[in-house]
């Protein structure tokens, strides 16, 4: 469930780079999907990398870089995206 605080925040990571990634197949790239394996970059693709950053706090609106590593790209742009998940309610 979205939005339940009793959840580990870390899943909310891996559900933003899934959705991010599930957007990205469509551009008919070739695409890697590095978050499982603690890469630099979360996703791969042959034109950019992207970094994507979820949050479930509707008032933290900052993202954290886990090294200054991550913004020097080597050879390709680095996109970021930052996901804000809210909680669905059902009636």
């Amino acid at each position: 469930m979205l939005g339940n605080k009793n959840i580990d925040p870390r899943i909310y990571d891996v559900l933003g780079e899934l959705v991010v990634l599930k957007t990205m197949i469509p551009l008919g790239e070739d695409i890697s999907w590095n978050g499982p394996d603690h890469a630099s970059y979360d996703i791969e693709m042959e034109s950019k990398f992207v970094e994507v950053k979820s949050t479930i706090a509707r008032d933290k609106r900052e993202v954290t870089i886990s090294s200054h590593f991550q913004l020097q790209p080597e050879n390709k742009p680095l996109h970021l995206v930052s996901l804000l998940m809210l909680p669905m309610h059902s009636h």
